[in-house]
């Protein structure tokens, strides 16, 4: 989270944050009042704009799976000490089998302490990240959400994003709040511009490339849609396979 004093950028992670944040550091024009990465708020300043990144999940679950083929990130660290290590032993073509077992309620606290199992029943790990920055008080009260349809009464009553950017979309998105939100809260608008058009990608992870190659074994998929349908309902209503898996379903 970067507070700035009529702005508040929560990072949401592998969805474009560090984009996100070295462009902040570069152009505002308000001094950084407060810094801790992944933070969830404590409260919300109605004064404040807020603005967060989302990314489609079953990527999102490529990307993490990538950046743990490079040794990296919190995911990958955690199993790797708990004894889980042999779930990248595949390479690329262990995404899928990986991906049915961060999918499993089971394993929900080898993946983040807060992070429940009769919670993840219900929602999964992406759509736990995106809720517990957008919606106030989203991560104490999780517990105690036993079903979707209490998770979305939540969120409906404690989102407070006043925007939200897609990691596709990224450099239009943020270009689009740096004119309007934002105009007058960078130092120039055409330099930052000229910035998010021509700065390369940041902490890309060497293996997401080949990960995007796999196939994901349809009970699977059909698994991270309804773990994850929050996410695909508001923002990939469009997503390859979501519409159909959903018409068979009740919300």
């Amino acid at each position: 989270m970067l507070e700035y004093s009529s702005f508040c950028y929560m990072q949401n992670q592998k969805t474009g944050c560090t984009f996100v944040e070295s462009f902040l550091r570069e152009f505002s024009s308000e001094p950084l009042l407060a810094y801790n990465k992944h933070a969830v708020a404590e409260r919300r300043d109605p004064a404040k704009f807020y603005f967060i990144n989302v990314r489609e999940p079953l990527e999102l679950y490529r990307s993490l799976y990538a950046y743990g083929l490079d040794g990296k990130g919190t995911v990958f660290l955690r199993l790797r000490r708990m004894g889980h290590e042999a779930l990248y032993a595949n390479g690329k073509a262990g995404f899928s089998q990986w991906l049915r077992f961060v999918l499993a309620p089971a394993n929900a606290p080898l993946l983040s302490d807060a992070y429940l199992p009769a919670f993840a029943a219900h929602t999964g790990l992406m759509t736990w990240r995106f809720y517990r920055l957008a919606a106030l008080g989203f991560e104490n009260a999780a517990p105690t959400l036993s079903s979707r349809q209490a998770v979305n009464q939540y969120v409906k009553e404690h989102f407070f994003m006043n925007a939200v950017l897609k990691q596709e979309s990224l450099r239009e998105d943020l270009s689009h709040v740096v004119q309007n939100q934002l105009s007058r809260q960078v130092k120039s608008v055409p330099e930052a511009l000229a910035w998010i058009g021509e700065t390369p990608r940041i902490n890309v992870s060497e293996s997401i490339t080949q990960a995007q190659e796999v196939p994901v074994e349809a009970d699977v998929k059909a698994m991270l849609f309804s773990k994850e349908r929050a996410l695909y309902r508001n923002f990939y209503a469009d997503a390859e396979g979501f519409a159909q898996w959903r018409a068979s379903k009740a919300d």
